[in-house]
Order: structure tokens, then sequence, then C-alpha cells
């Protein structure tokens, strides 16, 4: 290995002094020492050379090293340059606020915006640091209530003016639930349907009392008196009988109808005629005159004409016709 050592002589070790398992012996460093200490690299005590950690390693904790400082840090071990010699309040939103302090020494008072000008309105003896916040002295109405409140205003003068009860500033209702123009306190319960029976004209708000308009005859001796109407329409009625004009009995002065009708029957209601309908109340101008004769269609002196047969009918003989010629002769002999 060119080292200059005989191979016979060469001994293989550990030949680090500082090694756990150093080898005085050993002319040859085989890799195999074992250095302790701290292997942490984050750590104050880390240590490059070492390849088995001992847990000796410290943490590093940042602080000031100066114990004449106000914020000596007795548990670091590392200087931060936060080292601070001047004590005042440290409180940005302190009254008495420091700038160029670094240590708080307990001194900070509470800052107490507000007014500081006694002759304002505002004027707020206990503040300590002014806001710009003061305001003059304004005179006015001051009640929310009020038609011509001014809120700007911080002392009132009396001048305040208010609506009228039930109404807004501008006049209108508070209240006024249909839409009307009227207040609804104000409202006067009824029918207001101008063709309703009970139409009420002073009525403002409809109360559903409204009951229907119902015509008739309102006199209880006439036939056709209506007990639910409430109005009288001329229509009452002293004459009874059919008012049905295709009826038999049909009567054209009445004028309440009795169920007395009698159903027009058309016929011949001449009791010698031969078609007379004993059932028939209307004429109808079909009554038929008899007329007798033979009616039989098969008899030789058939009548058409005849409605009434009088057994005149005469017939022709057997194999025969009427005029008494053969029915069947089929070598006219």
């Amino acid at each position: 290995d060119g080292n200059g050592i005989c191979d016979t002589d060469e001994i293989l070790g550990c030949t680090n002094v500082n090694s756990s398992n150093y080898d005085f012996f050993a002319n040859i460093d085989d890799g195999s020492c074992i250095i302790p200490g701290c292997t942490d690299e984050n750590a104050i005590n880390y240590s490059a050379e070492a390849n088995d950690d001992n847990g000796s390693c410290i943490s590093i904790i940042y602080g000031c090293l100066e114990s004449s400082a106000f914020n000596y840090d007795s548990s670091a071990n590392t200087n931060d340059d936060s080292c601070c010699y001047i004590s005042a309040c440290i409180d940005e939103n302190a009254f008495n606020y420091n700038p160029i302090a670094c240590f708080d020494n307990g001194s900070c008072i509470e800052a107490i915006l507000g007014c500081t000008n006694p002759s304002s309105f505002n004027y707020n003896a206990s503040a300590n640091t002014d806001d710009d916040s003061c305001v003059d002295y304004i005179y006015g109405c001051d009640d929310i209530a009020a038609c011509n409140y001014d809120e700007s205003v911080n002392i009132s003068n009396g001048s305040c003016a208010y609506a009228n009860q039930y109404y807004d500033c501008d006049n209108n209702c508070l209240i006024d639930t249909d839409g009307d123009l009227v207040c609804d306190e104000l409202e006067i319960l009824g029918c207001t349907d101008s063709t309703a029976f009970n139409f009420d004209p002073d009525a403002t708000e409809n109360n559903d009392s409204c009951e229907a308009t119902i015509e008739g005859c309102l006199d209880n001796s006439a036939l056709n008196y209506n007990s639910l109407a409430n109005t009288d329409d001329s229509s009452c009625c002293f004459i009874a009988g059919c008012l049905d004009s295709s009826s038999f009995n049909y009567n054209s002065n009445a004028c309440f109808d009795n169920d007395s009708c009698i159903e027009t029957i058309l016929g011949c209601t001449d009791s010698d005629a031969f078609n007379y309908d004993s059932s028939a109340n209307i004429d109808n101008g079909s009554c038929v005159d008899y007329i007798y004769g033979c009616i039989d269609s098969s008899a030789c002196n058939y009548d058409e004409l005849a409605n009434t047969d009088n057994s005149s009918c005469d017939y022709a003989d057997e194999f025969y016709n009427c005029e008494g010629f053969c029915l069947n002769d089929l070598n006219n002999n």
C-alpha cells in the first residue's frame, strides 16, 4: 500500500488518542475509532470530530449575558445583543410611553383619550390625552321622537315639536294596515259594500258584517212571499194557476204556479169519428169519418179507402184468380 511500513509489520486498529478504543500498538488506522461527544450541530458544545453521542449536548439559550443590564439572563449561554440599559414605560399605548426605553419598569400610566378643553360641551376631566374630539355647545331640539329633531344638537332649548296622535311628522298614519289613509285607531267598523243591504256610509273599515241584498216579495199574504228577502222587488203575486204556456190549462193572468198544469194532448176529440182519442184534450183537426168496406187486401173487393170492415170481402175460388182464370194452366186449355 506504499505507506512505508512493511506489510508484515502493519498492525491495524484505532490510532486516535482521543478515542475510547485507542490502540497504542496500532500503526495503521482502520477507521474503527470511537470518539464520544455531542453530535447535535444545533448544540452549543457540538463536536465535529465526535461520532458517538454521549448525551452531553447543551442547548443554545440566547439572551443578555451582561449582569449590569436590566435584562440580564442568568440562564442564557449565548449573547444575542439584547442587553438593555434604559428603563422606562415601553407600552406604546401608555400616556408616558418612552420610545428610547428598552426595559419596562412598571411605570406606565394608562392613556385616557378625550376632550381636555374645559370650555367644550364634552370636556372630560379625567382625560390626559386630547383626541381632537372636543365639540362646541349646539342648542336646539335633541329629542329623537320630535319632528324637528337635530342630531347635531347637544343642548335642548325647548323647541321640540311633535306629531299629532296616530300620525307621523308628515301627517301620515303611523299604522294604516289596509292603506286607506285612515289610521287604524280611527277606523269605523261596518259594512262598506254599497250594494249590500246594510251598507254603512260612515264606515271606513269593512268588518265582514255585510248582508247580501236579497230581492223578493215581503208581503206574507202573497203567494210568493219570500221569508229570506230583505228588499221588496214589487214581485208580490196573488193569482195562482198554471204558468206553463204549453199546458192545456195555461192561465195568462196567473203569476204563481200552483202545480195545476195539465199536459196538452193533441188528437181527435170527436167521439163519432173513426180515430176518436179519449185522452186528447186539444182537437188537432185529425178526425176521420167511418168508411165501411172490405179492408182485407187479399180479397177481390179490397177497398183501400175503407177503415172499418163490414164483412163484405169476396174471395176467388181455389186455383182461380178474381177474374176466374186459372192460377196455373201450362197448356192453356
